[in-house]
C-alpha cells in the first residue's frame, strides 16, 4: 500500500480587492501556511519526474515520516486527507526506501469481436 498526504486549502478572500481564491488540494511539496516540515530523510529523485506523477510514501516511509507529518498538520490545524492506493494499480517511475513516484497505469486497448462494434 502506498499513502499520500494532500493538503486542503479552503480558499480565501482578499480584502480590498473583492475576489476570492477557490478551494484547492495540493501535495506536500508546495509552500503551505504550516511552515517548513522536517522531511526526515526524504531525498529528491536523481532523475526527471513527469508532471503527471505523484509522490506516495511506502509502508516504511509512512511509519518513519508520514505519521509525523500528519501530527504536525494536526498541531497547526491544517486540513488534509490521506489517499491510499495499491501497488499494482499504478506504474512506478522512481522508488527508494521511503517514497515512490507513480503515474496512472495506462489501460490497454480492447478490440471487440464484432467488426462494426467500436469500444474504447
Amino acid at each position: 500500500m502506498f499513502r499520500r498526504i494532500e493538503l486542503i486549502d479552503e480558499g480565501s478572500y482578499l480584502k480590498g480587492y473583492g475576489f476570492t481564491f477557490p478551494p484547492r488540494k495540493s501535495g506536500l511539496w508546495v509552500s503551505t501556511p504550516c511552515g517548513d516540515f522536517s522531511f526526515r530523510g526524504l531525498k529528491a529523485p536523481n532523475k526527471r519526474i513527469g508532471r503527471n506523477c505523484r509522490f506516495y510514501f511506502t509502508e516504511r516511509g509512512w511509519h518513519e515520516v508520514g505519521r509525523h507529518i500528519v501530527g504536525d498538520l494536526k498541531a497547526v490545524r491544517q486540513k488534509y486527507r490521506v489517499i491510499t492506493i495499491k501497488e499494482r494499480s499504478v506504474d512506478i517511475v522512481f522508488q527508494d526506501d521511503l517514497q515512490v513516484a507513480v503515474r496512472p497505469r495506462k489501460r490497454p486497448f480492447k478490440a471487440s469481436s464484432a467488426p462494426g462494434d467500436l469500444r474504447y
